[in-house]
């Protein structure tokens, strides 16, 4: 707050939670409690203790006594409880409704206030602050203080801190009741707490959230220093995700959202650093740099891949492409501000990198914000959209007006998010090296380099980047990663190569470059580069020389279908004669893979599950060529039916009999038979005329020849009494069809009624 020569003043302070999410939980090793000796008062200060005098454990509400400790300059002082309903203690008289006065006379003057354990806010399923029998988070009571005081220049200020004497922890904003585990690290922002409810069985213990926190502290700090910031790990009736409070005070997060790739632990963590007081048309901010952040900090520091760090901010340009982050009444209650947001600071991060040359990043224009942009503890002063612009000018050292009108005014253009190579961290102990080998080319077929990446130092290789320099003709290849070798891995392309995932010590990925060959065997001999680079600044290059042979011509002779359990050989022909193969390698894939490598031309397998098969063959020529060429195989399944039908029916009497086939490949025929008659559908109407056991025989043939019947009998009237054969089938109908038209009138012999599928 700006210091102003006055004799008399008013401050306003508003004390209102913000709620966030993610978070973590955070508390101290031992109770924290007050007194009147531990309370140091400057003359311009006003202190609110409050302290918790009932165990939240055992009600729904919990009673606090709020505590003044005013400095010598204080004249007025006067609270009001916007939440809840209050009762005067010693010094206070309530003026209106929940409005107190200090009388001006009381030392330390007090208010008894009682508050329901369990709270929620609006936006969020679930409880905010909650209490069991075994422990309890609570929430402070909100208040607004209002204060005279005098003294020229005086900088009046207002604090607030939580204090109770059960088993537990408190902080500035929240406390803790019950048993729990602690871990207190020690940063350049100051000491970080961090307090685990025993009810809780994290996927990460204290003591790892604690060095995750201290790392975090140190790669990203930018507030004041502090006595100490408190996070709480909770479990049930709490809802998932976290809270924090705002202003650099205390947060929450769920057990269940500290596991990765969540990354609640530091999207809290960054709201700790966040104190200023945005107009509305910059509140899209608040949220957005805590997702940002905490998916770029999760990644720099190994917790989630770049992968993760992409798939959070790509597309959300096309998302919310009507929504205008400056005017929070075009987002239609979505998390417009999570999401744009958080994809609109990442490009306008790389902007600020690009047009400061490395000097400025956007965690300068938070700096920023927090000197100049208010104080949202005093309620005083504000930090607008065009002073938010201007923040983003001083740091990128030009004019960044068109990126506001293009992104952040209107509905967005089209946002790219920034490569891994934008970012770096402190070296991590990696050390890169990435090998090939010289490669011979089959003309005119598709073919791949590999690259073989390993980090041979004892630290975390952090996002390694590839970069590809390929000549003219076989640049438009793309990278992927061979799963028979190395780490399984993902590539993401970006702009300029690609990430993969991170290495962490002895780790190896083998990647490929996937192009089209030349078509002329003729073609001279060409050089392709790769360079790898991860974010420690780690990095390593090779070089594979090319050349191009003619290719071996091969195709693959055998069955296009064959039955489950049937052994069957392929043979390799080589489209001309005079070819030198000297090796091949048959490949598996479908419901079963297998590899195997043969000096031979054939290769039999036997296929014992059903399902759609691609038999791969590879040839490598003398020449060091190699070609691939497929064949697909049906290994088809042998079809089931079942007949749907009474038991039992009325002699005369019309019902429905249906056929329920099972054929995963292909189309199928029906054919039904009942003593001699037949028909072709799934469900057909039956009428016989005269009593007797009637069978009812259904055959299902799929396209490819493999039958199944099934039978079932019908007993029509009493049996007993048959006196001949006669029966109909009034007519026949597939699935969706509908009733027939008209039924055939009984007494009809209908012979040879087919309808075929």
């Amino acid at each position: 707050m700006t210091n102003r020569q006055i004799g008399v003043r008013w401050v306003v302070v508003g004390c209102l939670l913000i709620i966030l999410c993610g978070g973590i939980a955070v508390g101290a090793d031992s109770t924290q409690s007050y007194s009147d000796s531990e309370i140091v008062v400057d003359d311009t200060d006003v202190i609110e203790v409050q302290s918790l005098v009932s165990d939240p454990r055992e009600g729904d509400t919990a009673s606090y006594e709020l505590t003044y400790y005013l400095g010598d300059d204080i004249t007025e002082l006067q609270i009001t409880l916007p939440e809840t309903d209050g009762d005067p203690g010693d010094g206070f008289t309530e003026v209106s409704e929940n409005i107190f006065e200090w009388d001006g006379e009381t030392t330390e003057p007090v208010l008894e206030v009682d508050q329901s354990v369990d709270q929620s806010a609006a936006g969020h399923d679930g409880l905010d602050f909650a209490g069991t029998d075994d422990w309890a988070l609570v929430g402070a009571v909100s208040t607004v203080a209002e204060f005279r005081g005098f003294g020229d220049g005086a900088d009046f200020s207002f604090d607030r801190t939580i204090e109770h004497e059960f088993e537990g922890i408190a902080g500035d904003e929240m406390a803790y009741v019950g048993p729990y585990e602690s871990e207190i690290v020690e940063t350049e922002s100051g000491e970080i707490r961090v307090i685990t409810a025993d009810e809780t069985t994290p996927p990460r213990s204290t003591k790892e959230v604690g060095e995750i926190l201290s790392e975090t502290a140190e790669q990203f700090h930018i507030t004041n220093r502090r006595d100490a910031l408190h996070a709480y790990i909770v479990t049930d009736p709490i809802r998932l995700g976290g809270l924090a409070t705002g202003g650099n005070a205390d947060f929450w997060v769920h057990e269940d959202s500290l596991d990765s790739p969540r990354t609640t632990l530091w999207h809290e963590y960054v709201h700790s650093q966040q104190h200023f007081r945005p107009e509305s048309d910059v509140s899209w901010t608040i949220e957005a740099e805590a997702d940002y952040y905490a998916y770029l900090l999760a990644m720099k520091q190994g917790e989630i891949e770049y992968h993760d760090f992409y798939s959070a901010l790509e597309g959300a340009d096309e998302t919310h492409s009507d929504a205008i982050l400056a005017e929070p009444g075009t987002w239609a209650d979505e998390p417009v501000d999570y999401e744009l947001g958080a994809l609109t600071l990442a490009a306008l991060d790389s902007e600020i990198r690009e047009a400061s040359a490395g000097t400025d990043t956007y965690k300068d224009v938070m700096e920023t914000k927090n000197e100049e942009g208010g104080d949202p503890v005093m309620q005083s002063g504000t930090v607008s959209d065009s002073e938010f612009e201007s923040f983003v000018t001083e740091a990128a050292r030009t004019d960044m007006s068109q990126f506001f009108t293009s992104y952040i005014r209107s509905e967005p253009d089209s946002l790219i998010v920034p490569g891994p190579e934008t970012y770096e961290v402190e070296p991590t102990g990696s050390a890169l090296t990435i090998e090939t080998t010289d490669t011979v080319l089959g003309a005119a077929t598709e073919e791949s380099i590999e690259f073989t990446i390993t980090n041979a130092g004892d630290g975390t290789s952090i996002a390694p980047f590839v970069t590809v320099d390929a000549p003219e003709e076989l640049s438009d290849g793309q990278l992927g990663v061979n799963t028979n070798a190395g780490v399984a891995s993902e590539v993401t392309t970006v702009e300029g190569g690609w990430a993969v995932d991170h290495l962490e010590p002895g780790e190896s990925v083998v990647v490929e470059y996937l192009f089209d060959a030349p078509a002329d065997e003729s073609a001279e001999p060409e050089q392709i580069d790769a360079l790898v680079t991860d974010r420690g600044g780690e990095s390593a290059a090779t070089s594979s020389e090319l050349e191009v042979v003619d290719a071996p011509e091969i195709s693959i002779d055998g069955p296009d279908v064959i039955a489950a359990g049937e052994s069957v050989t392929f043979e390799a022909t080589k489209e001309s004669t005079d070819q030198d193969i000297i090796s091949y390698r048959w490949e598996v894939t479908g419901p079963v893979d297998e590899t195997i490598e043969t000096d031979g031309p054939e290769f039999s397998y036997e296929f014992t599950e059903p399902g759609e098969y691609t038999v791969v063959l590879t040839t490598e020529n003398a020449d060091g060529a190699t070609a691939t060429t497929t064949r697909e195989l049906l290994v088809n399944d042998q079809p089931t039916v079942t007949i749907d039908a009474p038991d039992e029916v009325s002699t005369g009497e019309e019902f429905l009999a249906e056929a329920e086939v099972t054929n995963e490949f292909g189309s199928y025929d029906l054919e039904w038979e009942a003593n001699g008659l037949d028909a072709t559908r799934e469900r057909v109407k039956f009428t016989f005329t005269s009593d007797g056991e009637r069978e009812l025989s259904v055959t299902v043939t799929d396209e490819y020849g493999e039958s199944t019947t099934e039978s079932t009998t019908v007993i029509v009237g009493d049996p007993d009494e048959s006196d001949g054969i006669q029966e109909e089938i009034t007519d026949a109908f597939g699935p969706g069809m509908g009733v027939p038209a008209a039924l055939l009138a009984l007494g009809i012999l209908l012979l040879g009624l087919r309808t075929r599928r």
